[in-house]
């Protein structure tokens, strides 16, 4: 009797862990929040399901975010943003300063040379930029992603100050 307790127990803590969802990290909350404070997504009480990727590699000096948030639970689907970080760490400012929709698929892209990634709302600039960005998902749909109530990170007490190509100058 001893034995079948220990393995329910076991069986469950290993079913609750699997599907434990880790918080989400600040520097993606913090992004998810000029996204919406922005208009880019809406405040909602269902959760999104979003992850970062945060490079200086592609704009050497600059710190540039990734952020895609996924429109489906398979993750084949979504808005991908470019924010640059720039002030302090206690003072962050978050410039959104691209964003696109695209969708995934087994097929290889021509315009991209990177399978899988078609945009359905191309994002500003060009190529190089549409190649990154294209990159940026792939690399970012490796990861697990997390659980963000938008209407949840609007309240954050850490928020940063937040800009967009879309402001009026």
């Amino acid at each position: 009797m001893r034995r079948i307790a220990i393995l329910i127990f076991a069986v469950m803590y290993s079913v609750l862990t699997a599907y434990s969802q880790d918080p989400a990290p600040p520097l993606l909350t913090r992004a998810i929040y000029c996204l919406t404070n922005k208009g880019f997504l809406e405040a909602r009480k269902q959760p999104a399901m979003a992850d970062y990727l945060l490079t200086t590699k592609w704009y050497p000096g600059d710190k540039a975010l990734y952020v895609v948030v996924y429109s489906n639970p398979q993750r084949t689907a979504g808005s991908v943003f470019t924010i640059f970080i720039t002030g302090t760490d206690t003072h962050p400012i978050f410039n959104i300063q691209n964003n696109g929709k695209f969708v995934r698929s087994s097929k290889a892209s021509a315009a991209f040379r990177k399978e899988g990634v078609d945009f359905v709302e191309e994002p500003l600039w060009g190529i190089w930029t549409q190649e990154h960005l294209a990159m940026a998902i792939q690399e970012i749909g490796r990861h697990k992603a997390f659980e963000i109530r938008t209407s949840e990170v609007l309240t954050r007490p850490d928020l940063p100050r937040c800009e967009s190509y879309a402001d009026r100058k």
